[in-house]
């Protein structure tokens, strides 16, 4: 997959040694939180770039505690999500990208959270805003306030979110 963006032009190369017929199926050994949606967002992308239109391409992702369910893709062409995904990393090259997983998870299924508030929490409890580097990227503006943030968040994960026959998860 070709990706132009203003940093060069980015090749990006998908390989899978195996894919059963019924599609992809992963796990994660912690709990399900946003880099493992993505995660598992950008390896369902790069499936339904692959593999044949009529073939499916379901993505099953099993964590200590839920089961994330993607579906095939209908109505959005899997290449382009995975070209604006790869532009948007090319971008946060360049310049700080208003961009935490958590956070941006939380921000695009309609919960904001403020310092007063709950604290949005990895998988591993960190607090992303209390990261050192983040701090230091930020110098003290909220990102979650910004409209920005909201922008990102909504490319990276608002089909996830939005559900729309893409996405479902259960409780294990």
């Amino acid at each position: 997959l070709t990706v132009p963006t203003p940093n060069g032009t980015w090749q990006l190369v998908v390989e899978l040694d195996y894919l059963p017929h019924d599609g992809l199926s992963t796990w994660r050994a912690s709990k399900l939180d946003a880099r493992a949606r993505l995660e598992a967002w950008i390896e369902h992308l790069a499936l339904n770039t692959v593999i044949d239109e009529r073939e499916a391409g379901r993505t099953v992702l099993v964590t200590r505690d839920r089961r994330l369910m993607l579906e095939p893709l209908a109505s959005r062409d899997p290449a382009d999500a995975l070209r604006e995904l790869v532009r948007l990393m090319a971008r946060g090259l360049r310049e700080p990208l208003p961009f935490m997983p958590e956070l941006s998870w939380q921000a695009v299924k309609g919960k904001q959270w403020e310092p007063a508030g709950d604290d949005p929490t990895d998988a591993q409890g960190r607090d992303e805003r209390r990261d050192a580097w983040v701090q230091l990227a930020w110098r003290g503006r909220s990102l979650t306030g910004d409209a920005a943030f909201g922008a990102v968040a909504d490319e990276v994960y608002g089909a996830i979110a939005q559900r729309n026959g893409v996405a479902s998860e259960d409780e294990l």
